[in-house]
């Protein structure tokens, strides 16, 4: 009987365990997309800067933004539109360095986390993933609709060292390839960050 006791409590005790990494996964992955979510990016981002700042490396910061993404929703329907979702995550996670931090953002934004990328590097790996997004198959959810991406790109420390400053100049830099006709890479400029 003791035996058994036993037996039932492993088991309750490996569930309970199975549910707590089950919630902390909910907690911090998007359902959708499999990708770390918002939450999961508020604890990356200050321990990325404070790595970054301590080693004296630079990191950069990409917001990016599908492009017309309503448009999918309204004429395919919500399901195809979270169908271009996960397949846009999977093609930005495969064309990225293992180092690198892919997070759905909210919408169809998502943000990009790139430990020790320079402004060169950056601007170079920016128009490789928009690239990589425009040259997507899209004909069997999307029939001859195309999906195209915006990017806008902060660095620490050229636009400053807080989360803050980067998320807010990557944000303007994205308006402004929004503005600029979408499907593009805009690099904040030099020292033009949004709070000094």
């Amino acid at each position: 009987v003791l035996a058994e006791v036993n037996q039932h409590l492993q088991r309750k005790i490996a569930e309970v365990e199975a549910l707590q990494v089950q919630l902390r996964q909910q907690a911090t992955q998007d359902a959708l997309t499999g990708l770390a979510n918002r939450r999961q990016l508020n604890e990356a981002l200050p321990a990325q800067l404070a790595l970054a700042l301590r080693e004296q490396r630079p990191l950069a910061l990409a917001i990016l933004d599908l492009d017309h993404f309503k448009q999918v929703n309204d004429t395919h329907g919500h399901p195809v539109g979270d169908q271009v979702l996960i397949r846009m995550a999977q093609g930005l996670l495969g064309a990225l360095r293992a180092s690198d931090s892919l997070f759905r953002w909210g919408g169809e934004e998502f943000l990009l986390l790139a430990p020790g990328m320079d402004e060169v590097g950056m601007a170079h790996l920016g128009e490789k993933l928009r690239s990589a997004v425009a040259h997507m198959d899209w004909r069997d959810l999307l029939g001859t609709h195309s999906v195209t991406a915006s990017f806008g790109i902060a660095l620490m420390p050229v636009h400053g060292c807080r989360a803050g400053d980067l998320l807010l100049t990557a944000d303007t830099a994205l308006y402004q390839a929004k503005t600029a006709g979408r499907n593009r890479v805009v690099m904040a400029p030099a020292g033009r960050s949004i709070s000094t």
